[in-house]
């Protein structure tokens, strides 16, 4: 019924390893948090609604240390799908790795959204019946800035 999908690239370019920096006992840092989080999710969620955790990645740590679970499925990411311009097909790839209509698209770099909070979304769309899709956002009305106040959060000069 519900496809989590969670794309992790080996690489970033404003925080270096920020997927995989260690925290506390996780040594995958927010990785690991988000994959044992969405895992609580699902085991929460199996009398509900039917989850399989879809997780497309190049990273060679992540294939290694959750490859073989049966709780979740792994895809090696193709190469030009790790290019920073690569969304639009990215978006296309993910119907091909998910086998339920709806999917539910998530990051490691959102550790905050708590698992109560994905619940009550997940349990909230699928009770209405008017929409087929639903987005999420924070509105930000601050940025990061460096010692020379540049904004460095946002490039507006990228096309997006």
């Amino acid at each position: 019924m519900l496809s989590i999908f969670l794309p992790i690239k080996s690489t970033s370019k404003r925080i270096k390893n920020k997927n995989f920096l260690k925290i506390n006992n996780h040594d995958l840092g927010l990785t690991d948090i988000k994959i044992n989080q969405l895992l609580k999710l699902k085991k929460l969620l199996r009398k509900k609604i039917d989850i399989e955790i879809v997780i497309s990645t190049d990273e060679k740590r992540i294939i290694n240390k959750y490859g073989n679970s049966i709780l979740l499925k792994i895809f090696k990411r193709k190469k030009f799908l790790t290019r920073d311009d690569c969304l639009d097909d990215l978006i296309r790839e993910v119907p091909k790795l998910c086998n339920f209509k709806f999917i539910l698209w998530t990051h490691v770099t959102s550790p905050m959204f708590t698992s109560s909070e994905y619940i009550n979304f997940i349990i909230s769309f699928f009770k209405q019946k008017k929409f087929k899709s639903a987005f999420s956002a924070t509105l930000i009305s601050t940025f990061f800035i460096n010692n020379n106040y540049n904004k460095i959060s946002h490039d507006y000069k990228k096309k997006k």
